[in-house]
């Protein structure tokens, strides 16, 4: 009986919780809207605040262990594999950087939204884009903002690491290449 029990609320447990996500995130895209607009830091904190507060809402506990990367004052390119939709909050609440993404997620209802307004690098992953796509995101690092890339352009079941696509690391090439330690 308990195990019926169980089965009955976890679909009232989700929609809840993703409730409580879309009550969230509503008035965080206007708070995030305003903090564009002004210079300073606060839209990459907000953001980051807003990914945390997501995880709690939706339940997910973060444990994080060590010590946040650093490279002296210069921006990091963080990169991680991509094993579900949960990702984007756990590391957006933990990590300042903004997201390198798949330009269909800009095309998303309000994901794409809150994508945008979280500053997202939007890639088309095409031959001929490749060099814009690099000088948008070496103008990032140069404005001082750190990247997060899914380097496997999708998601995975997490058993393995799938193949890298290699124009998400083409800021890294030619003369005018960042430093990179």
């Amino acid at each position: 009986f308990a195990e019926r029990k169980l089965g009955v609320l976890r679909p009232v447990r989700v929609i809840r919780r993703a409730g409580g996500v879309v009550l969230w995130t509503l008035p965080c895209m206007l708070v995030q809207a305003v903090c564009i607009v002004l210079p300073g830091r606060l839209k990459v904190t907000f953001a980051r605040f807003y990914w945390a507060m997501a995880c709690r809402l939706l339940g997910v506990g973060v444990r994080v262990i060590g010590a946040p990367a650093s490279a002296g004052g210069r921006p990091v390119v963080f990169v991680s594999n991509h094993s579900s939709w949960l990702d984007v909050p756990v590391l957006g609440g933990r990590i300042d950087a903004c997201f390198v993404s798949k330009d269909e997620v800009g095309q998303w209802p309000i994901v794409g939204t809150v994508a945008r307004l979280g500053r997202t690098i939007f890639v088309s992953r095409q031959r001929q884009a490749t060099g814009r796509e690099r000088d948008m995101m070496r103008e990032r690092l140069a404005a001082g903002d750190n990247l997060l890339l899914f380097p496997e352009g999708t998601t995975s079941d997490g058993s393995r690491v799938l193949p890298f696509r290699s124009s998400f690391f083409a800021i890294a090439e030619g003369p005018d290449a960042p430093l990179i330690q």
